[in-house]
């Protein structure tokens, strides 16, 4: 397990050195990013500390009511305990004629390209308020021959 001590030596060794100390450097929530050295780094490097938000799948899947897998593979995933319990959605699955599980993949593929084209577009929009975001911060630079970088 990595500790707040190894992440801090980790920055300061591999990442400030080869780029610099940032302005900014955006953690997820664990407690090994927010330590009491990680905030004592950023009061003496000079930089911020910000936690990014939490990331929460079950909001993010109901944006486009769909999960990650149904978009992969056009369906709901199949669980064992399912399979073994014999939940309705399976027995039901496992009474269907050939010709009616394959009209009913066909239209379900149908719904899955539909939430497909949603998600994507729902990303595109999330990453252009990203660029955005990160674009208001950039300042331009100009350097000439013979200076220093």
């Amino acid at each position: 397990m990595v500790k707040t001590k190894d992440l801090a030596e980790f920055l300061k060794e591999h990442v400030f050195i080869r780029f610099g100390v940032p302005e900014t450097l955006t953690v997820d929530q664990a407690p090994v990013c927010n330590g009491p050295e990680i905030r004592d780094m950023a009061e003496q490097y000079g930089f911020k500390l910000i936690n990014s938000t939490p990331y929460y799948a079950q909001a993010n899947r109901d944006a486009i009511d769909c999960t990650p897998y149904e978009l992969v593979y056009g369906h709901k995933a199949i669980l064992s305990l399912e399979m073994s319990v014999r939940t309705i959605r399976v027995d039901r699955q496992s009474h269907m004629t050939l010709e009616a599980y394959q009209e009913a993949m066909s239209i379900m593929n149908l719904y899955v390209e539909a939430k497909r084209a949603q998600a994507l577009s729902s990303l595109i929009r999330q990453k252009k308020l990203t660029v955005e975001s990160y674009n208001k911060r950039v300042r331009e630079k100009s350097f000439k021959s013979g200076d220093l970088v």
